[in-house]
């Protein structure tokens, strides 16, 4: 279970477009008093690991080089409310569902030699499945300056059997996870084309599958917090985003607990009279581990285990991240969009080799909006680009 839910996949570094942009590129029909707007993404996303693992040697357990992948299929619709804005504040709420099934070699193998649908990759009893309500509340309390709360709730399951019995051992079903979130946060607008926002951020992700995963970004003495900056230019048309951040991470298993600094930027600009969008995107973060990690004859050693009664060292672990990704999205018209993206991320660790990985991702996705309203990538997806993706391994 990761964050909302963090699927780590291609979108390690990108970001759709923020709820104020959203806003403004939506022209959303009435219902009743409310202004709604609904839409369905479907899309693909592969994604390529190198990282490493342990492996039997006359030495104990060594560490090798291993390649790893991984494709999803995924299906979201969704249905956006707005409620009647005036001068002193504008509100919404998002509902969505989101159904996703992962495919790994492993997958096709089994269902090959078997010729059993319960061992097909995209099989409906694979599927997981999202539930999500989230709100936000904008009060503008003066010409510059809006007060605003974002409030999210999420509830994850999976396993759509369909009176069919699960027989694989990759199927799950019952509840994987909840996650609750809480962003307070002011938006100051400098001058028309440069805005900033600072932020707190409140989130619990409480993991069913296993407790010790359970964290959330705060504590009695733990606090998280963010500071964005937006610009826009007219000619040509351009978005520059900068976000700078400090989260803690607390779980229930103290030997996971690290806090987390970075900056990420991302940088659109749109041509062909706004159909079509070319990004670039980027980030670099640290994680500091508040717990040394235990290992065996020294910290650069390759050896992770053996059978001999070595006395453990203790070492102190650091990660650092880079991701660079690349992004193309094209309007086929008004209600259609057809998106792209590349993505590829890399995890050093100086002293503990086991936590390096490269990886390479990419998405194709239709999203179909209807009522006039753009097409857009959902916001769970931008959540990357907040920091708030926890790898494997952790």
């Amino acid at each position: 279970m990761k964050a909302f839910p963090i699927i780590v996949t291609l979108l390690c570094s990108a970001a759709g477009p923020t709820f104020n942009s959203f806003a403004q590129e939506n022209d959303a029909a009435k219902f009743g008093s409310l202004h709604h707007f609904w839409y369905v993404q479907t899309g693909f996303q592969s994604t390529i690991r190198q990282s490493w693992a342990p492996k039997d040697s006359e030495n104990g357990l060594l560490l090798e080089s291993v390649e790893t992948s991984e494709h999803r299929l995924q299906v979201q619709p969704g249905l956006v409310l707005d409620l009647p804005k005036n001068d002193q504040y504008a509100a919404r709420t998002r509902l969505e569902f989101l159904g996703a099934a992962d495919s790994q070699m492993n997958s096709w193998k089994s269902f090959w030699e078997e010729k059993d649908y319960n061992h097909f990759p995209f099989a409906l009893h694979k599927i997981e499945q999202s539930y999500r309500l989230q709100s936000q509340l904008d009060y503008f309390l003066m010409d510059r300056l809006t007060l605003g709360l974002e409030a999210d709730y999420e509830y994850t399951r999976g396993g759509l059997n369909l009176g069919r019995k699960q027989r694989d051992l990759e199927s799950r079903s019952g509840e994987l996870g909840q996650a609750y979130r809480l962003k307070p946060k002011v938006d100051i607008d400098i001058t028309a084309t440069d805005h900033l926002e600072v932020y707190s951020l409140f989130l619990k992700n409480l993991d069913k599958t296993s407790d010790l995963n359970t964290y959330k970004t705060y504590d009695a003495d733990k606090k998280s917090f963010g500071l964005q900056y937006r610009r826009e230019w007219n000619e040509p048309e351009l978005a520059l985003r900068l976000h700078g951040f400090r989260y803690h991470f607390v779980f229930n298993d103290l030997s996971k607990d690290f806090a987390r600094t970075g900056l990420m930027a991302e940088l659109k600009y749109r041509m062909l009279d706004d159909k079509l969008t070319l990004a670039a995107l980027g980030g670099y973060w640290q994680d500091r581990f508040e717990l040394p990690t235990p290992r065996i004859r020294d910290c650069q050693s390759s050896i992770v285990e053996n059978s001999d009664n070595q006395s453990l060292v203790y070492c102190s672990r650091q990660d650092r991240r880079t991701s660079i990704g690349a992004q193309v999205e094209y309007d086929i018209k008004d209600t259609l969009r057809l998106s792209f993206r590349y993505t590829f991320g890399q995890n050093q660790n100086d002293s503990l080799k086991v936590y390096d990985f490269d990886q390479q991702s990419l998405l194709l996705a239709l999203t179909w909006s209807g009522d006039g309203a753009k097409a857009y990538l959902p916001k769970h997806e931008s959540e990357r680009l907040e920091g708030l993706d926890l790898l494997d391994g952790r």
